[in-house]
């Protein structure tokens, strides 16, 4: 059983480790601290998907938001569900559906791309149908306190010729634990300073 509820609602700071994380914390969950001030715990469900329950400090007039991602890998989501602060009331809710096999992707090598259809299934309004795209680009080690991962930064991009839209993903995934970090994403309008990872600690 996910304990992101505890995570959300009490959030309670997770115990200290001393040890550098390996791939299987996802399985009872990590949080990472962000220097913007936001926080996610992530871990990994039982059917092989991640869950990134984010809590954006910065959003609804800095009165925060808690959105929970759902994806293949911290890469290609698969659900996006938004909640203010403090209720499961949802605010934006979207299943996403590709027209390739996302899978095909791994794994995120730096130099390779690909592009497809993104349906976006709207609880409210439908299917809408918008241009996907991802490439994989070098990165710097990502390095936490006295812990270093290898690291490749990927990009998801979602455009929309019809409305005029254009939404970017930016996430740094770590080979050696078999997830990415989102760092950020112009949807929800995350600031630079996510980029910054604080720390990560397993739960």
């Amino acid at each position: 059983m996910l304990r992101i509820a505890t995570a959300l609602f009490l959030l309670a700071p997770a115990m200290a480790s001393a040890q550098c994380l390996t791939a299987e914390a996802l399985d009872t969950g990590i949080t990472v601290e962000y220097g913007s001030g936001s926080t996610s715990y992530i871990q990994r469900t039982d059917y092989g998907t991640i869950i990134d329950a984010h809590y954006d400090v910065f959003d609804y007039d800095y009165y925060g938001q808690i959105v929970l991602f759902e994806t293949i890998d911290g890469v290609f989501e698969a659900r996006r569900d938004t909640h203010r602060k403090d209720t499961w009331e949802s605010d934006d809710d979207f299943g996403m559906a590709y027209d390739f096999e996302v899978e095909m992707a791994r794994p995120y090598t730096a130099d390779t791309r690909g592009n497809g259809v993104l349906t976006l299934l709207d609880s409210r309004y439908g299917p809408t149908d918008v241009s996907f795209g991802w490439s994989a680009y070098e990165s710097d080690p990502l390095v936490v306190g006295d812990c270093s991962y290898e690291a490749v930064r990927v990009f998801t991009t979602e455009f929309s010729l019809r409305r005029g839209e254009v939404f970017t993903r930016e996430i740094k995934y770590l080979p050696e634990l078999g997830f990415g970090i989102q760092t950020g994403n112009s949807y929800y309008a995350m600031p630079a300073s996510n980029a910054n990872i604080v720390s990560m600690t397993a739960s």
